[in-house]
């Protein structure tokens, strides 16, 4: 019975590639080199993640950069979960601002440079 819920969910991805390309279901399926269809407990399995990726994210759900030691921090899928670069990108931004947030980033350069003139 599972399976056949994933093929049911699927089935609205087929369509709207039908819709996107003018072409008829059953063409995109034959024209289609890989087919891997996954579910919240797919992702689970693959990505050790409770429930997967699937969904809005609140803020208590994200652990944050920041470790119990000094100076550490985290950064990839286990502060900001999501598929590829940018969810690396906005992780490793996360851990550089709480290392060194904007405000004071910014004081510095303005300090160096009129320190400079």
């Amino acid at each position: 019975m599972y399976k056949e819920q994933k093929a049911a969910a699927a089935e609205v991805l087929f369509k709207s590639i039908g819709i996107a390309l003018d072409i008829d279901v059953k063409e995109v399926k034959e024209r289609s080199e890989v087919s891997l269809i996954g579910s919240p407990l797919t992702h689970e399995r693959f990505l050790r993640r409770k429930d997967g990726t699937y969904g809005a994210v609140f803020n208590e759900m994200l652990p944050g950069p920041e470790t119990p030691l000094k100076g550490l921090y985290l950064a990839g899928d286990s502060v900001f979960p999501g598929i590829g670069v940018p969810a690396v990108a906005v992780s490793g931004a996360s851990a550089a601002n709480t290392a060194v947030n904007v405000v004071t980033h910014l004081r510095a350069m303005m300090t160096s440079k009129t320190s400079n003139n």
